[in-house]
């Protein structure tokens, strides 16, 4: 069964850059790509018929309209998605951005290698990590104890 998996990403080159990785890397899954924050919100908390709740979300830190660091934070505090991997994919190597994103919640931060090969390589690893190895629990939201 394929698994969709959400990138989002504004800069066009780095989406082709990651459609491309994951023809070469003969990854199966889908790939659903989003330009900004806004759209990618929009996507997963429709209210009339809500998206499938993808495997895992690969987020870019600058966006336009919503950063990568407040969708991160709206996701968590939503109990739908609040549990889904996401993995920071940035181009972005400062160390505040890695410390504000793990205590946003971030799974895993990971800066975009500029090699092509060595993207296509750390795209597979991510993927076959996060979709086949890691044992995720379902979506549904943890129970609290009271």
């Amino acid at each position: 069964m394929k698994k969709d998996i959400l990138l989002i990403e504004d800069n066009q080159d780095d989406i082709e850059l990651t459609l491309d990785a994951f023809q070469q890397g003969g990854n199966a899954d889908r790939l659903l790509t989003f330009r900004d924050g806004v759209d990618a919100l929009d996507y997963l908390f429709a209210d009339k018929a809500p998206a499938p709740i993808p495997t895992l979300i690969l987020l870019d830190i600058n966006l336009p309209r919503k950063s990568g660091l407040e969708v991160l934070t709206e996701l968590r505090e939503e109990p739908r998605t609040q549990l889904i991997p996401v993995v920071m994919l940035t181009s972005s190597n400062r160390e505040e951005d890695q410390i504000t994103a793990y205590n946003s919640g971030a799974n895993s931060y990971v800066c975009k290698p500029l090699d092509f090969n060595r993207f296509v390589e750390v795209t597979e690893q991510l993927v076959s990590y996060w979709t086949k190895t890691n044992m995720a629990p379902s979506n549904s939201p943890i129970p609290s104890h009271a």
